[in-house]
């Protein structure tokens, strides 16, 4: 998977958030999916209940998926623009993370 700002080399204060993320997300889609079948078995009026109430899941499930696309991607560009900007004033790459080590230890 994507480890946003290791990027360009790793630091000790980045950590991996989009695996458990996906993985939540995934394990919800699958809860669903069951409840969904399991309605099945259901009277009527209980299982049109619990199939509205997994439409509504299903549609904020979708949501959190599109929040975590707009974040990685906030992320990556976060990263690019840092290794940017580090490329040209200090000539190597580096993540912020890297950057802000490298321009506290300068300044100190």
């Amino acid at each position: 998977m994507i480890d946003t700002c290791a990027l360009y080399g790793g630091s000790t204060y980045v950590s991996s958030w989009l695996e458990p993320s996906l993985l939540i997300i995934l394990t919800a889609f699958l809860i669903v999916a069951i409840l969904y079948i399991l309605s099945g078995f259901f009277s009527s009026s209980l299982r049109s209940k619990i199939r509205e109430m997994v439409k509504s899941e299903i549609v904020q499930l979708v949501i959190s998926v599109v929040i975590i696309a707009i974040l990685l991607g906030s992320a990556v560009t976060a990263c690019n623009i840092s290794s940017s900007i580090s490329q040209s004033l200090v000539k190597s790459s580096l993540n912020p993370i890297q950057y802000s080590e490298y321009y506290i230890g300068s300044k100190i």
